[in-house]
């Protein structure tokens, strides 16, 4: 679960983003739906922060507030900032305050 970045979820599949041993950025596909995955993980840095996202806290390197509500920018440059909607806002923001 360390080299988990992100989950994102892809109509009845999800992919789950990790890095390899060598540092580079792999997926899998798993056929389950986000709120399995998100009730699997609930005491762990995997958090929900969208209809379509879970990421792994620990991860995060900054919060962002934009116009279009709060992005998450994980520490890998590659992947886009992950927007956080307005239902998941507070407890991204208390989690991520606490880490």
């Amino acid at each position: 679960q360390n080299n988990l970045i992100y989950i994102e979820s892809d109509d009845n599949y999800v992919k789950v983003w990790y890095l390899d041993s060598s540092g580079g950025m792999k997926q899998y596909m798993l056929r389950c739906r986000l709120k399995t995955i998100e009730e699997s993980f609930a005491d762990s840095d995997l958090v929900r922060c969208h209809r379509k996202y879970i990421v792994n806290i620990s991860k995060v390197h900054t919060l962002t507030s934009e116009k279009e509500g709060y992005f998450l920018d994980l520490e890998i440059d590659s992947v886009a900032p992950i927007p956080v909607s307005k239902s998941y806002e507070e407890s991204v923001l208390a989690r991520f305050n606490s880490r």
